[in-house]
């Protein structure tokens, strides 16, 4: 604030002060007001348009939702540059420049920066740099390689350059070299996230989940409620497994790090996850935490109702609310767990006396429309969204999910007005990109769902995210050759990225890729050992080549070396119920239920019973409803079954509540109909 008026005045004395306008966008950015400083910023370009640095002010302003017009007033910044900007700034405007073109994949626009940049600071560890990192995203990981190495010689603090030199390394499978770079990173630069999360990646790969953990617990510290972050971590503690060497390793960090609080939730939620409620209550109720923390209260609410019942979990979640009335996020995490325990009404009232009409707040008023959604409210939730956009009509959230609304209800029209004015406002949006393909796909045509995918390249929008994304969209469409070459180009930016590689393999399989799949399959175990989607996937891919013992083979291993674990008993039971053996089937997810029940080994008991005429189908629906009887989804199931069962006033009972809380749901309705005749 003293920096602006210290600016204020020195233009109020000058006003053709162009040094003291940039310096105060600069500022009003820094302390969060970026909407003004971008406002302040354009119009300083239109009267300066032949100023290289303001052009590169406006260009750092814009470049995360405008990456063209960013990029085209960096073409125009570097054109002045070499008469206007010193050395510091021409490399600050070649570095923005590259890390654009490389996010829109402009492959041979950034190798050109490369070499202006290599022509600017010739031999230096920063040119080296740049030009490595066009190398890497060519997948050129030889090229890569070689010049990293050149440059961590040459600057061995150089924590970056040590990072992609990792990962560089890693990319051609060396991981036990990655990993010594990646450790001298995180020694040289203990606050660099990425270098520290990709090491953990590395670790987990060389099958060595303590390694990963407690290179990740420093991380939990400083990085609190980064869910790429929690995910990882919890990723590496399932590699490990919830026995009790992990548990104790986790313990151990903690005495060696008593003030970390998340370390503290990260241990109390695998209490929890181990089948320790207890604990995990007695590790959050002995810390004094201060402040509200989102993920710390959701584990405490989980082990409040696994141990003390749903009304004293209620009585937290109001608690939070009332202690912390202005915590946006407290407010979610209480409306969430109302409406997650069946209460939908309250987490609708808290929600909307938190919603300021005159100033809403965009997580409140999303969370609020999404509980309106829930309840069978379309109309109410069209009004919330509809008032944040006439606060703030930028607000992208609100577009999308009011056209994903419309989509839902059938709309395709209106859906297809607000994407278009999302689209408008921001040419790059993933998520509205996205959802375009999906109208596109769901109207069967794929040409159109192909158009925004390279419309949404050529503007800028994040490869790696569209590409993934539309991948998912062609999967689930069942349009296997575009999400084979989608998955592929997002491949080729990331290829960590486990999840992609299990898709391919899907996609690959349903085409009978078989070899193709397998190999996809394979290198996501690589990435993550012991990852049993990918040890699923190989299990039904042997299925479908006729290899039976092969496919129960490779469950009885996972059964020996994880017996507490739920998961591999339910695959079992899915490899059983595909073969029609449903009596055994039903006998794995019995021994799947008993380690930890979810809402799918419920259904699938439930079905494997059914075709095995066996007692008491609905025993487990029963069970998951009495602990979650606010899945409606469940319930439904449950209705329907009481119904085939014979079992008519328990399926009006059922169906009743459905309708109480979804009024308007056509087929509930119906059914409940039938049934009163």
């Amino acid at each position: 604030d003293l920096a602006v008026e210290a600016f204020d005045a020195a233009i109020a004395a000058r006003p053709d002060f162009i040094g003291a306008r940039i310096g105060r966008v600069e500022c009003l950015a820094a302390r969060g007001s970026r909407e003004t400083a971008k406002e302040e910023s354009r119009r300083l370009i239109e009267q300066y348009p032949d100023s290289a640095e303001a052009l590169l002010a406006y260009a750092t302003l814009t470049a995360t939702r405008d990456p063209a017009g960013a990029l085209a007033s960096l073409e125009r910044a570097s054109e002045l540059a070499p008469r206007q900007l010193d050395v510091r700034k021409q490399t600050e405007l070649l570095s923005l420049m590259l890390e654009l073109q490389l996010v829109r994949n402009e492959l041979e626009a950034a190798r050109t920066t490369a070499e202006r940049m290599a022509r600017l600071l010739p031999g230096s560890p920063i040119a080296l740099l740049a030009s490595s990192r066009v190398a890497l995203a060519k997948g050129d990981y030889t090229s890569a390689t070689t010049e990293l190495r050149r440059v961590v010689k040459a600057a061995p603090e150089f924590a970056q350059a040590r990072f992609l030199f990792g990962v560089a390394l890693a990319a051609t499978g060396n991981l036990e070299q990655a990993s010594t770079e990646l450790t001298q990173a995180v020694r040289v630069a203990p606050e660099l996230a990425e270098a520290r999360q990709f090491l953990a990646q590395v670790r987990m790969r060389l099958d060595d989940p303590d390694g990963a953990l407690r290179v990740l617990v420093p991380a939990l510290e400083s990085n609190q409620g980064s869910t790429r972050l929690n995910v990882l971590f919890d990723a590496a503690v399932a590699q490990a497994g919830l026995d009790t060497a992990t548990i104790a390793l986790l313990e151990e960090q903690l005495i060696r790090n008593p003030d970390n609080e998340a370390l503290a939730t990260q241990l109390a939620a695998s209490y929890l996850h181990a089948g320790e409620p207890e604990r995990a209550l007695k590790m959050l109720d002995g810390r004094q935490a201060q402040g509200f923390e989102s993920r710390r209260e959701a584990v405490r609410l989980q082990a409040l109702l696994a141990t003390r019942g749903r009304e004293a979990a209620t009585r937290h979640a109001l608690n939070i609310v009332e202690k912390f009335p202005n915590e946006p996020s407290a407010v979610i995490l209480t409306a969430s767990f109302l409406a997650h325990t069946g209460d939908l009404d309250g987490a609708r009232r808290h929600l909307a006396q938190a919603v300021r009409e005159d100033r809403p707040v965009p997580e409140l008023s999303l969370a609020l429309a999404r509980i309106h959604v829930i309840a069978g409210r379309a109309d109410e939730a069209r009004r919330v969204l509809g008032q944040l956009l006439e606060t703030d009509p930028t607000q992208e959230r609100a577009r999308i999910a009011l056209a994903e609304l419309e989509l839902a209800a059938g709309n395709k029209a209106r859906a297809r007005e607000h994407l278009k004015h999302a689209i408008e406002a921001a040419k790059a949006s993933v998520p509205a990109r996205l959802l375009a393909i999906r109208l596109a796909l769901d109207s069967n045509d794929v040409d159109a769902a192909q158009g925004e995918l390279e419309e949404g390249l050529a503007a800028g929008a994040n490869a790696f995210e569209l590409n993934a994304g539309a991948g998912s969209a062609f999967l689930r469409h069942g349009r296997y050759h575009q999400a084979i070459a989608a998955f592929q180009q997002a491949l080729a930016v990331d290829r960590s990225a486990v999840s992609l590689w299990f898709a391919l393999g899907r996609a690959q399989m349903a085409l009978a890729q078989y070899t193709a799949a397998r190999d996809a399959f394979e290198t996501a175990r690589e990435l993550r050992p012991g990852w049993l989607p990918a040890e699923g996937a190989l299990a039904f891919l042997e299925l479908q080549l006729g290899e039976r013992d092969a496919a129960l083979r490779r469950v009885e291993a996972l059964k020996a070396e994880r017996p507490d674990d739920a998961a591999v008993f339910a695959l079992e039971g899915q490899i059983h119920a595909s073969l029609r053996e449903f009596r055994a089937a039903a006998s794995a997810y019995d021994a799947a239920a008993a380690r930890e029940l979810t809402a799918l080994i419920a259904v699938n008991a439930y079905q494997a019973r059914l075709a095995s005429d066996l007692p008491n189908p609905t025993e487990y629906l029963e069970k998951w409803l009495e602990q979650n009887p606010g899945d409606l989804s469940v319930r439904s199931v449950l209705a329907d079954a009481y119904t085939r069962l014979g079992n008519r006033q328990k399926a009006i009972a059922q169906y009743e509540i459905l309708v109480d809380k979804h009024p308007k749901h056509a087929a509930w309705l119906n059914n409940l109909a039938w049934l009163y005749f």
